[in-house]
């Protein structure tokens, strides 16, 4: 039982190791520019979403519509 325990523990330790440092390929903000904010990146491309640029569109609840403006790099 406590090696399936020190297996599974190696395991995580080396899902963690795999996925932590990609997220450091990304800045968080695009070129320092606070209204970009980091989405998502894959493969060397990066989202980001314009904040300025969010425009509630519809606001019925339980439907609500938000349009915003997404940079790609």
């Amino acid at each position: 039982m406590k090696n399936l325990r020190a297996f599974i523990l190696l395991i995580g330790f080396f899902v963690l190791g795999s996925v932590l440092p990609l997220q450091a390929a990304y800045d968080y903000h695009l070129n320092g520019e606070h209204n970009f904010v980091f989405v998502d990146g894959h493969m060397g491309t990066a989202w980001y979403l314009d904040k300025s640029s969010l425009i509630v569109e519809q606001c019925a609840p339980p439907r609500y519509i938000i349009a915003v403006n997404v940079c790609t790099v």
